[in-house]
């Protein structure tokens, strides 16, 4: 695969010409060949690999609206998605394939540190479950009346 380092095309190609496959990715633009052979064994490592991307690849399209808050912070030619999906790989696709599943517990819609809530409280009402927290005496001054949950 070629990179184009320079903007050259002024990201203007997009698509296939003849063995040449032009994308962007990430506002850079590439150029690439097709492949001459596509050889597609469908070993069982390959298939548990392709299991676990679609798990998790399912998992943070539903949480993409709230990624970009819990991921501010990321690498020059990264995208979100790509940290998250780092973040994530290791601890959150449990089992062995086909029996695969993911662990709730482990997923991860944000890094960094925050301190912790001061004087939270939890109660039902209603309208279903209501928790309250101190944000004015926080440790780290960052916390808003306006705060929510996720």
């Amino acid at each position: 695969m070629a990179r184009i380092k320079k903007d050259i095309l002024d990201n203007a190609l997009v698509g296939s010409l003849s063995n040449l496959v032009f994308s962007s990715r990430n506002g850079v633009p590439y150029i690439r060949t097709k492949p001459a052979q596509y050889r597609d064994a469908k070993t069982p490592k390959q298939l548990a690999s392709r299991n676990r991307l679609s798990l998790l690849s399912s998992l943070l399209k539903v949480f993409k609206p709230v990624l970009p808050v819990g991921f501010k912070t990321i690498p020059p030619g990264k995208s979100v998605r790509d940290v998250a999906y780092r973040v994530n790989s290791a601890d959150v696709i449990k089992g062995a394939y086909p029996h695969q599943y993911v662990d709730y517990s482990a997923f991860r819609v944000s890094v960094g540190s925050l301190a912790a809530i001061a004087e939270a409280s939890v109660h039902l009402d209603k309208t279903g479950l209501v928790i309250h927290w101190d944000c004015e005496h926080a440790a780290d001054r960052l916390s808003n009346p306006n705060d929510r949950l996720m």
